[in-house]
């Protein structure tokens, strides 16, 4: 069973990453430890919080999440 508000929760904590770690490599390390650990609790939403980041996007790209366009 997945969590109807697993990507709201994931989004509000991408935003405050994204104020905070002005780092991209930083910041795509703690994406990937984060969507792993909220896909181990089957939260199967997180197409949703595309768009927040775009070092975030590619994190949901190469985890199979979202599929990004060629040009970004």
């Amino acid at each position: 069973m997945g969590w109807s508000t697993g990507a709201s929760i994931f989004a509000e904590v991408a935003e405050i990453i994204f104020a905070i770690v002005g780092d991209e490599d930083d910041r795509k390390d703690m994406y990937k430890e984060l969507v792993e650990l909220f896909q181990y609790y089957d939260c199967n939403n997180l197409d949703e919080c595309q768009g927040i980041d775009f070092v975030l996007d590619e994190v949901l790209a190469e985890v199979g999440i979202i599929e990004l366009d060629e040009e970004e």
